[in-house]
Formats: C-alpha cells, structure tokens, sequence
C-alpha cells in the first residue's frame, strides 16, 4: 500500500513498516499520533479490519454516504470502486 500512496496518489508521508496488517493501522496510526476518524475525507487512508484487513485511499465522498476508493487487490490491480460499508476508519494522512 505504500508504494501505492507514493507512485499513485503522490503522498510524501510513508506509512511506517512497522504497524503490521491492514487490520491494526487504525490502531497503530493513533498509537503515532496521527489522526484517526470514522467520517471518511478525500485523500485519507480507509481502513476496514477483519482477518488481514484492508486499506484504500478516498478519492471521493458520494450524497448517499457510499465513499469512492482507489486501492490494489489481488494480482495487482489498481482499481476505483464505492463502497458503502466495510471500512471503520479513516486517516487523513494530510492532516496529523
């Protein structure tokens, strides 16, 4: 995900190596005092847990609460999806 913020969305800001799955970033994003919330901003990490987890950049946030994401699945695909549901938190990573 981190070359993906970098080569992708442009982020100067890594993400630090060492806060594990996708599934604990809320947590360790905090514990590095970085702000962490469950209102979604454009340009701000989504986070959702469950197993490994899994994280997105927003890119949109839609009238009907769905928020548009950008992120890399399986066999490296970039894509953009909606989303409605599934992520807890938001880190708005221009913003700490």
């Amino acid at each position: 995900m981190t070359m993906v913020m970098h080569l992708v969305c442009g982020y100067s800001d890594p993400v630090p190596a060492n806060w594990g799955n996708a599934s604990s970033w809320a947590y360790f994003a905090h514990m590095s005092g970085w702000n962490v919330s469950s209102s979604p901003t454009i340009g701000a990490i989504a986070q959702k847990g469950g197993g490994l987890g899994h994280v997105a950049i927003v890119i949109g946030v839609n009238p009907d609460g769905t928020v548009t994401v950008r992120d890399m699945k399986r066999l490296c695909r970039l894509g953009t999806r909606r989303d409605g549901d599934g992520f807890n938190w938001y880190l708005p990573v221009h913003h700490r």
